[in-house]
């Protein structure tokens, strides 16, 4: 891999001045905390951290502020070497050249046998050694012999694959998403020059590193004019990660990394959920929400005659926490499916049951329509929500589509198994007509299984983004040819009313 590698390089778009004015002075203070992080943590004793020295890359300029710092807090300070000075981040150290900007790279400690041992172990190249001074765990030092070590320029994906089970990625797109890793060891942030522990850690939800980052953002919160909660909150943004042919774009909600990476034939790609900062802009890729849907955490409704586990239970799944869990994945599926929308958007529910989903939709801004064939679940479901619109009918039947325009339309995996070939056609073809997206969705099934059957859509639909959670699939499919809509939503929709 590091035979292809491209020369270093990291560049950050902004997609206008005014996001940037907004966001670029947050990300600045975040880097300016991780950087008093990475000095102030030789000097306290952190519970995990066995931090013994520090290294440091310091500007001639700022050499003997540096030093007069380090003595003012009693620690020992050297100089090690030079290199190549860098305004962005830089995965490699480049040899300074005469006549060319250049930065000191220095050690500290808290006595001079260590400061002396730091010194040897960084001049011979022993990394394994001067890892295990500046206090990384033994599993993330493995980590990085065995990539950095033997050669990559940037082992993001490494990390993916020690995070999560492989068998559960989309081989041919190599694609994951993350749902539940820690926010103070996420590593992605170190393009903006954001994180909270100086080494990468061997997984995205390293116990080890995440007990070293918890200590060292407690520690930012004690010091003085160090802005810790920017530091947290851009480690909690959510980022897509894209590697292909040697290149690296790191999509935050709000600019846009490129950078080089490990040569792949293929692309590799990573989403992190998290959170999207108010004021982030509409676009952008991932479900970045600034666009048609915004999370909003409340208590879906229910009668008073029925319970959430009821429900639940009517459209399939073991309880409420089971199904809201499920509907995770999907939500986040018609959030990309909607990107671009400028309109409320518009969703169609084909196997609706009690409208649930739907329901959750409706109170982030869609305008839902559901049909459902079984009338006990539309019964309940219209008796639960007056914000969707519930039909009993069959989605293979064309007259119940009616003249209507939908942006998203919900479809599950076993619709299309279970159809005769008349009704996979049937429905087909009323897809093509009547929406411009399709959220193919499958809760608890092997992904491996399921990212076939998108074949079943045939050429009028382009697979765009495939989302996995802890207990669905979603994919992402947009029509090539989406017809113009002369109405949206449920005023065409044809469907009898039991």
């Amino acid at each position: 891999m590091s035979a292809a590698a491209l020369p270093d390089f990291t560049r950050t778009a902004w997609p206008s001045p005014t996001v940037r004015e907004r966001f670029e002075p947050l990300v600045h203070r975040a880097a300016a905390a991780w950087a008093e992080i990475e000095r102030w943590s030789v000097v306290a004793s952190l519970p995990g951290d066995g931090r013994l020295a520090g290294l440091l890359s310091v500007t001639p300029e700022m050499l003997p502020a540096a030093q007069a710092w380090a003595w003012e807090h009693a620690l020992e300070f050297g100089v090690f070497s030079t290199i190549g000075a860098s305004a962005t981040y830089a995965s490699s150290g480049t040899p300074a050249q005469p006549g060319q900007a250049f930065t000191y790279r220095c050690g500290l400690a808290r006595t001079p046998l260590r400061l002396r041992e730091l010194g040897r172990a960084f001049m011979a190249g022993d990394d394994g050694h001067v890892g295990d001074l500046l206090g990384y765990p033994t599993c993330c030092r493995a980590y990085f012999a065995g990539t950095w070590g033997a050669g990559s320029v940037d082992p993001t994906w490494e990390a993916v694959l020690n995070t999560v089970d492989a068998s559960r990625m989309i081989e041919e797109q190599r694609e994951v998403t993350l749902h539940d890793s820690p926010d103070p060891v996420n590593i992605l942030g170190r393009w903006l020059g954001v994180r909270a522990v100086g080494h990468m850690p061997c997984r995205f939800d390293c116990p080890a590193s995440l007990d070293i980052a918890k200590g060292h953002l407690e520690l930012a919160d004690r010091l003085p004019g160090v802005d810790a909660g920017a530091l947290r909150e851009v480690l909690s943004w959510a980022v897509e990660y894209v590697a292909l042919h040697g290149i690296a774009t790191v999509t935050f909600p709000v600019c846009r990394v490129v950078t080089r990476t490990d040569w792949t034939a293929e692309p590799r790609t990573l989403y992190r959920a998290g959170i999207v900062p108010e004021g982030a802009p509409r676009g952008g890729r991932f479900p970045f929400r600034g666009a048609s849907l915004a999370p909003v955490h409340e208590e879906p409704e229910s009668p008073a005659w029925i319970g959430l586990d009821q429900e639940a239970k009517l459209n399939g799944f073991s309880s409420h926490e089971a199904m809201s869990a499920a509907h995770t994945t999907i939500v986040e599926a018609v959030a990309e499916a909607s990107q671009g929308i400028e309109e409320p958007c518009t969703v169609l529910d084909l196997g609706c049951g009690t409208g649930a989903l739907l329901r959750e939709l409706a109170r982030m801004g869609a305008t839902c329509d559901g049909i459902d064939s079984d009338p006990k679940r539309i019964t309940y479901g219209r008796e639960a929500s007056t914000d969707v619109t519930f039909g009993y009918g069959s989605i293979y039947n064309a007259t119940t589509w009616g003249r209507g325009r939908w942006d998203v339309a919900l479809l599950g995996f076993p619709r299309l198994e279970e159809a005769t070939p008349d009704e996979l056609a049937t429905l087909l073809g009323c897809l093509v007509e009547h929406v411009r997206a399709v959220v193919l969705y499958s809760y608890g099934l092997d992904v491996r299984l399921t990212a076939p059957r998108t074949k079943h859509l045939g050429p009028h639909f382009e697979r765009v983004q495939t989302l996995t959670g802890p207990s669905a699939l979603a994919i992402v499919a947009r029509n090539r040819q989406p017809r113009k809509a002369d109405a949206h939503g449920s005023p065409r929709l044809q469907i009898a009313h039991r």
